[in-house]
């Protein structure tokens, strides 16, 4: 009898162990910390998508990020089309988006969804984007969503212990900033905008493990969320928030940055050369019309060795940027950080200047006088030349702007070379994120 009641409880516990596994995918997304991600939106919105799972469909409603379950549909391929009235219609069923709920479809089982042959863990939700077309929403766990991140923002190659702090800092930054994208429809979008997420196509293994490894981990700061910001390179030093938003936060304040491999890092150093014109003409495109450029100076936080204002003086007028804006005062992909200096170019480097002496014509590499006897002096502009009889000021005017900097992005948190560089030496991803957010915890 003993043995015979033990053989029933474990068929039934079997049972339900079986039950429990084949549980729909849609029970493990009921949560309210699940994250929208807008997909695809605004002018990539389409009017039909295509979406496949091996084991099925649970189609349902979300609201407040949790789904509600609805109706099976035991296929593994299914249609979803709207018409100009906001009527979505999938398979045999139609979903009114005027409702005010979301149209939510999950993988009857633990399987990934495609929409149109890319795969993407957890749910999808489709929103009426006008004009007859559907804008397109993954629902997912901030988990899952940290892994299609990780592999976007660093190399996965790099030693696990950074890969750990991108991890836990791709985490915090997606769950302080839910609801950026609230008037989409959506919480983040997929572009450096927010963070890149590439889904389950960018995943590897080494980036999942350390996602893995540092589940349900947050930085804190005074018991809040940190916003755990973070860019490519510091090239020595990381910047102060008040002189890139104009705010002061305590864990963005700029720290030493010796940790980053100059031979391994593209954009340690970099250098930019503007012609009067070409600047000139950047800033009469933004509507600034200052005339010729006569010079440009810069105001540079002495610790930090950050640019946090810089002014183009014009004939006709002068134009001030401030903080952020003097990276990207001439395009996005002109001035690479704040840390750079300003330095004028009076002479095309082809042709030089030529002295005259007593034994013909000396070509300078800069600025110098020369004495009857050779002998050259550099001369700091402006440069007063004196005779007997007149006195004559020198100073040449700039035909370009060298702008020699260091690091690539906006300098606020964590820097993803210095990142490698410390745990290249040893350092664990709490060191780390504790270096670049001094101040916080790790719960």
């Amino acid at each position: 009898m003993f043995n015979k009641i033990n053989k029933i409880i474990l068929i039934f516990a079997a049972a339900i162990f079986t039950f429990i596994l084949h549980l729909p995918s849609a029970m493990a997304y009921g949560g309210s910390d699940n994250l929208r991600v807008g997909i695809v939106y605004s002018s990539n919105a389409v009017n039909e998508y295509t979406l496949g799972s091996s084991s099925g469909f649970i189609a349902g409603t979300e609201e407040n990020r949790v789904f509600t379950e609805g109706m099976a549909i035991d296929s593994s391929t299914i249609k979803i089309t709207v018409d100009s009235d906001g009527i979505i219609t999938y398979g045999d069923e139609t979903f009114d988006t005027n409702s005010g709920q979301r149209l939510t479809i999950m993988s009857a089982g633990d399987n990934l969804l495609t929409l149109n042959g890319k795969e993407h863990r957890g749910g999808l939700e489709f929103l009426n984007a006008g004009n007859g077309k559907l804008s397109v929403v993954n629902l997912i766990s901030v988990n899952d969503y940290v892994k299609g991140v990780v592999p976007g923002e660093i190399p996965s190659s790099w030693h696990e212990e950074a890969l750990k702090a991108q991890a836990v800092c791709a985490r915090n930054y997606s769950v302080a900033n839910k609801d950026k994208h609230e008037s989409g429809g959506f919480d983040v979008c997929t572009t450096i905008h927010c963070q890149v997420y590439g889904g389950v196509a960018a995943e590897t293994e080494r980036t999942n493990k350390a996602v893995d490894a540092t589940a349900g981990q947050y930085l804190m700061y005074n018991g809040s969320l940190a916003q755990t910001l973070f860019f490519s390179s510091a090239g020595g030093h990381t910047g102060n928030a008040k002189y890139v938003w104009g705010n002061d936060i305590p864990y963005l304040r700029g720290v030493d940055n010796d940790f980053e491999n100059p031979s391994d890092n593209p954009r340690y150093t970099w250098s930019k050369t503007l012609t009067t014109e070409e600047i000139e003409q950047k800033l009469a495109a933004n509507g600034y019309a200052i005339g010729s450029v006569k010079g440009i100076t810069s105001k540079t936080d002495e610790v930090t060795g950050q640019v946090y204002e810089l002014t183009i003086h014009g004939t006709a007028d002068s134009k001030t940027y401030k903080n952020d804006n003097t990276r990207g005062c001439f395009g996005s992909d002109v001035l690479l950080s704040q840390f750079y200096t300003v330095t004028p170019v009076t002479t095309p480097a082809a042709t030089g200047i030529s002295a005259i002496t007593s034994t013909g014509k000396s070509l300078l590499a800069d600025y110098y006088v020369l004495s009857g006897m050779g002998e050259k002096t550099t001369i700091q502009f402006p440069f007063v030349a004196k005779s007997a009889l007149a006195q004559m000021t020198l100073c040449p005017q700039a035909l370009a702007y060298r702008f020699d900097g260091r690091g690539w992005g906006h300098g606020l948190g964590m820097s993803q070379y210095g990142a490698k560089g410390m745990a290249d030496q040893g350092y664990t991803y709490d060191q780390i994120l504790a270096h670049y957010y001094p101040g916080t915890v790790l719960k």
